[in-house]
């Protein structure tokens, strides 16, 4: 029981990892070639999606659940807002490196 339950505690920390993940494509110095937001993106929905569900299945709560799913969205378009994006020119984002 013990064992499940740390389980489902570290599943519920999974969306900071994609989190962590946007804030680093945002701030990154280099080119953007293979670096896209979609990652960032699948990486905090997909630890979203386990993370509320660990949730609700811990607590047995939907209202708990709920609020941690908002929460994770909250703090995605913070980072969004608040880490200015580092744009490149157009011919070197898109550019094949050979």
């Amino acid at each position: 029981m013990e064992a499940e339950r740390l389980l489902y505690m570290f599943a519920m920390i999974l969306p900071a990892f994609g989190l962590a993940r946007l804030v680093w494509e945002r701030k990154l110095e280099v080119s953007r070639k293979a670096v896209t937001g979609t990652n960032a993106f699948s990486s905090t929905v997909l630890g979203g999606i386990v993370g509320t569900g660990a949730l609700w299945k811990l607590t047995g709560s939907y209202i708990y659940a709920a609020v941690y799913a908002a929460i994770i969205v909250v703090c995605y378009g913070v980072i969004c807002v608040v880490v200015k994006k580092k744009e490149y020119p157009e011919e070197e984002r898109f550019t094949k490196e050979e």
